[in-house]
């Protein structure tokens, strides 16, 4: 059943991608819409970008949170007294965590910032191998690590989660 003509070399031929931007306006006129709804969509959007920067802001902060209180727990003692056992990503998470924060990090936040490069002063020149055999860094790890922790977690919880916006239904009102 196989044919080989059914599969071309280039495949690019097959597939096509354009965009356009239309702008329709009315002559003589700079808006459709009146100042009054101009204005209260603005605040919307306004509004609603202010949302996204907050939400992304959370999510990279509890994303590093994870990170830390994950470390903090596997470079713990266990319940006997014995070193808990971790893998090579416990490392290697943070490094890709650190390479892909400046792009993600898409509004300036300087305080997460600020956190991020902590957690990097903390695990400069750290690796799996030197947790595995080195107690004496081990132990500092852990401890910086958990000071991280604590105040990444206050950074979350002093953040409000969610605005709440309440529309008046104008239309009801009047009627």
């Amino acid at each position: 059943l196989f044919n080989e003509l059914d599969y071309p070399e280039d495949i690019r031929t097959k597939y096509n991608f354009e965009w356009r931007y239309v702008v329709i306006e009315t002559p003589g006129k700079h808006s459709i819409l009146t100042p009054e709804i101009y204005a209260r969509e603005e605040r919307k959007f306004l509004q609603m970008m202010e949302e996204a920067r907050d939400q992304t802001a959370i999510a990279l902060r509890q994303e590093l949170k994870q990170l830390v209180t994950h470390m903090v727990d596997r470079l713990s003692p266990g319940e006997d007294g014995k070193e808990k056992v971790f893998r090579d990503s416990l490392v290697t998470n943070f490094t890709e965590f650190f390479e892909t924060f400046r792009e993600r990090n898409l509004f300036g936040d300087a305080e997460l910032q600020e956190l991020v490069s902590q957690a990097q002063q903390v695990l400069r020149g750290v690796t799996p191998d030197v947790l595995r055999s080195n107690d004496a860094w081990r132990e500092e790890v852990h401890k910086d690590m958990d000071k991280l922790r604590e105040v990444v977690s206050a950074s979350i919880t002093n953040r409000p989660l969610r605005k709440l916006r309440l529309e008046r239904n104008i239309e009801k009102e009047a009627a």
